[in-house]
């Protein structure tokens, strides 16, 4: 429970860091243009350059109304486009337009249309309850043994823009489940010790439908896919380990991605695997997994 804990903690504190956030284009008609700022305060005569998916300035728009996260903006110059990325006039050193929170914040232009692959470093929190029963006759005690472990592991994703508000999440992993229990009777062993143990190796594919929550420097986004893994070896006292094939699971994820440059980010994942495979020889098996790494924008 304890490390669980401090899972969730690292988990936490990662993803409530303060970062700055742009504004984006939702809609253009004829010289006006609808904005939407993540995080930001914009104010009426704040002026913004428009970036295209290439990082081109198309326009150059000034702020003549907002509420909230929402501002209407009038064209002075160029086209703009629907996707379209906002950054402060003045960021750029060229001079122009008075200063603001939300240009301050803007400084610097970060792409979020590009595929992202990144290698992670896994930690994960697994356990397993396994039904056992003893020699006892002509009445087996019966009982179900808990175990746990922290294991860890190592994988390489990619992100791929499917739609402006989705992605594809896909993860290839190799991955090590080592769990550990003790039994109230000799259950465990081919029935002769309490001590009950298993130790898997695996490497696993998963594929997630991932939604971008923010657009900015630091992106936070939620995915939900499935994932498949094969176990390459494995041992126990506790559980069957011929019945241990091929392992489906339901994945819900929430991660961030925080963009050092239009080139490379740093990335961090948090997953939760519901098992599909539990049956009276196949154990029902939990997993969290926090990951974090380092990856390249293409």
């Amino acid at each position: 429970m304890k490390i669980k804990n401090n899972l969730l903690a690292a988990v936490l504190f990662t993803f409530t860091s303060v970062f700055t956030y742009a504004g984006t284009v939702t809609q253009v008609k004829n010289n006006k243009v609808m904005l939407e700022f993540d995080g930001e305060t914009v104010n009426v005569g704040d002026q913004f350059f428009i970036l295209n998916s290439d990082g081109k300035k198309v326009a150059i728009v000034e702020i003549t109304a907002a509420k909230n996260k929402k501002a209407l903006a009038n064209v002075l110059k160029g086209k703009a486009v629907v996707d379209g990325t906002t950054q402060a006039k003045d960021s750029s050193g060229s001079g122009g337009g008075g200063s603001s929170s939300a240009s301050s914040g803007s400084s610097k232009f970060i792409r979020n249309d590009m595929t992202q692959i990144a290698f992670h470093l896994k930690m994960m929190m697994n356990s397993i309850s396994a039904k056992q029963q003893d020699s006892t006759l002509p009445f087996p005690n019966k009982e179900t043994v808990g175990m746990q472990g922290t294991n860890f592991g190592f994988g390489a994703s990619v992100d791929y823009k499917l739609m402006s508000w989705l992605k594809f999440h896909g993860l290839l992993s190799y991955e090590m489940l080592d769990v550990a229990g003790t039994a109230k009777y000799n259950s465990c062993d081919g029935k002769t010790s309490t001590n009950c143990n298993a130790s898997i190796s695996y490497f696993g594919f998963e594929g997630l439908a991932r939604y971008d929550i923010t657009k900015s420097t630091f992106n936070l986004w939620t995915g939900v896919g499935a994932s498949t893994k094969f176990p390459l070896s494995k041992k126990s006292t506790a559980i069957n380990t011929d019945a241990l094939k091929q392992s489906d699971s339901v994945v819900f994820a929430f991660g961030s991605d925080y963009h050092l440059n239009n080139k490379s980010f740093i990335p961090a994942t948090f997953e939760y695997h519901y098992s599909l495979n539990t049956s009276e020889e196949v154990p029902t098996i939990d997993h969290m997994s926090f990951m974090v790494g380092y990856g390249f924008k293409f």
